[in-house]
């Protein structure tokens, strides 16, 4: 484990990370469009599905990035939360080739 502690700043940032990388898997590449899609969604699909999927994807996220990246500046957190889809991609693959070779 790191000696960088986890602050709520930290997680705030890693969080919006993970929001970002959530808007840009589910509405587009580009952040503007992203942003726009969203907003048309939520204006018209307002519900407690979408609230929970975008609550557990952010969370969870924004767990797997602190405990794979331990950022110590925005810019990390930020970055970690943007991609925790490839460092979990990354992380089970490894694993299961592992497994596969043992």
């Amino acid at each position: 484990m790191s000696d960088i502690p986890i602050t709520v700043p930290m997680v705030l940032w890693t969080a919006l990370g993970a929001f970002s990388n959530w808007l840009l898997q589910n509405y587009g590449k580009k952040p503007e469009q992203s942003v726009s899609a969203f907003v048309d969604d939520l204006l018209a699909n307002f519900g407690p599905k979408l609230m929970l999927t975008i609550f557990v994807y952010v969370a969870l996220g924004t767990a797997l990035s602190l405990g794979f990246v331990t950022p110590s500046n925005s810019r990390q957190a930020i970055a970690g939360g943007l991609a925790w889809t490839s460092l979990l991609g990354g992380v089970l693959t490894a694993a299961l080739k592992k497994q596969k070779n043992a």
